[in-house]
């Protein structure tokens, strides 16, 4: 057949950009069926007093990995250098949130102690500013932790980085976000994320289908996905659907709306839009050309995207975009953009979920309701009058410098004061409850961050954010070791 695959000659750039991938740990130029099985589950650490406790694996449900190949794993995925201690016996505050002590936490259960610890260089040790969301799911779904070996059942809200994996076994789906972007998994998909960053995101999908709806992308921002045959890169809002294939079905690679590029062993091709790659054969594949059409798992996508449209303020923030259909939007003098959930009375944040250890933060909040995530992670929850308002940026502050300014918000693992119990030989105990941050309440993190991070962590949530960024200077960026 005639081979519309453009063939260049290999340039240093290509060179590189092959070489980068090859570096990955994915071994996926190979044909890869999947990655190795396990059916046990990585022990439950002792869930606080008041948040669900997680779920286990079971045999009945099947909860596992990919079949078992004779290839490596995808992604690798390194140990945690220690496993988390118990976690203590926390209960939700039962106090008046506008009276609560401008108190700073100390360091949360398995944080280190603080002293002796030197300064991180900016970036050089912080942690994942970037993260992404489990939005929906239907059937079983496994999850694999980025500080994990075996697979566990997914929850919503769950948190996505760099190491985290999803299998959708037969008859399933689910949904990622990640800001703006949707990402839908369709049955028998298996998919790996290896790197998110603000330049993008690097995943695999050794088999499956996987619908992108990108959206809110930076100008230098590319999502690549490897699949067996080559990589695909997007680099523009728009629609995209890659379906893996296997030996005996062929890799398709459609483009709806955006930009789109495939490459791999001897070609690199444009795809236009409107248009569909067919990829057949192994090695040096041989390519097709048809018309792009929809598919189920598409058309399931599309009743998950909101429908109103998100405040500025809000816009990048993982999990806002379904905020409206769980209540309201207004403006307030005091701070700026605020959302009202529709809740019951009496209902207060931080109360219906559960803590979960997460590397490289510790121990993080993961909220049961399905518009939970970005109230979580992001901006500082308000009373206005008897309501609990959410603030995504309750400072409007002045123009600030370019380099002042993150690319997009910075995500933490809970927006919370931790407060501790008695005093026993002149130390404190353990936190044993907590309640969310005031407004305009700096963040500390209970890990080691550089000044940097916590500039940007608290960037349009406290009014002077230097003064914030200085202090922890002065404490050298140790855990637990914040000023207060």
């Amino acid at each position: 057949m005639n081979d519309p695959i453009q063939r260049p000659a290999a340039t240093p750039l290509t060179r590189r950009r092959r070489y980068a991938i090859a570096a990955l740990p994915l071994l996926l130029v190979q044909p890869v069926h999947g990655f190795a099985q396990s059916n046990g589950a990585k022990p439950q650490q002792e869930a606080p007093a008041g948040a669900v406790a997680p779920e286990a694996p079971s045999s009945g449900r099947n909860f596992q990995g990919p079949p078992l190949a004779d290839q490596p794993a995808g992604v690798a995925v390194p140990r945690p250098p220690t496993e988390p201690p118990p976690a203590p016996g926390f209960q939700p505050a039962q106090a008046d949130p506008s009276q609560q002590p401008p108190m700073q936490p100390p360091p949360p259960p398995g944080a280190p102690q603080a002293g002796g610890v030197p300064p991180a260089e900016p970036d050089a040790a912080d942690p994942p500013a970037r993260v992404g969301r489990l939005a929906r799911m239907v059937g079983n779904v496994s999850y694999r932790a980025p500080d994990q070996e075996e697979w566990t059942p997914a929850r919503m809200n769950y948190s996505v980085t760099a190491g985290t994996a999803f299998f959708t076994q037969p008859g399933a789906r689910s949904a990622i976000e990640v800001n703006q972007t949707l990402i839908a998994l369709d049955s028998n998909t298996d998919f790996q994320i290896a790197e998110l960053t603000d330049q993008g995101m690097v995943a695999t999908l050794p088999q499956g289908s996987v619908y992108f709806r990108l959206r809110g992308l930076l100008p230098d921002e590319t999502f690549e996905v490897v699949t067996p045959r080559g990589t695909v890169s997007m680099a523009a809002d728009g629609r995209y659907l890659v379906e893996a294939g296997d030996d005996n079905r062929p890799t398709r690679i459609s483009v709806f709306d955006g930009n789109a590029a495939a490459h791999g062993d001897g070609f690199d091709t444009p795809i236009p839009r409107g248009q569909t790659l067919v990829l057949i054969g192994a090695g040096a594949p041989q390519g097709n050309w048809e018309p792009a059409r929809g598919t189920p798992l598409m058309a399931w996508a599309a009743t998950l995207e909101g429908k109103a449209p998100v405040p500025e303020s809000a816009r990048q923030m993982t999990g806002a975009s379904v905020l409206s259909q769980y209540g309201s939007w207004t403006r307030s003098p005091d701070y700026g953009d605020v959302w009202y959930p529709r809740v019951e009375q009496g209902w207060a944040p931080y109360r219906n979920g559960q803590w979960v250890w997460r590397d490289p933060w510790g121990w993080t909040w993961v909220d049961e309701q399905p518009w939970g995530f970005a109230p979580s992670h992001y901006g500082r929850w308000v009373q206005v009058g008897p309501r609990w308002a959410w603030a995504p940026q309750p400072v409007i502050l002045v123009e600030e410098p370019d380099y002042f300014r993150p690319r997009r918000p910075y995500w933490a693992p809970a927006l919370v004061t931790f407060f501790a119990g008695a005093v026993v030989v002149g130390a404190l105990t353990r936190p044993v409850g907590w309640i969310p941050l005031g407004p305009r309440e700096p963040y500390y993190p209970w890990w080691r961050a550089s000044p940097r991070y916590v500039q940007y962590v608290n960037y349009r949530a406290v009014p002077n954010v230097r003064a914030v960024n200085n202090q922890w200077a002065q404490f050298a960026g140790r855990p637990g070791g914040g000023p207060g």
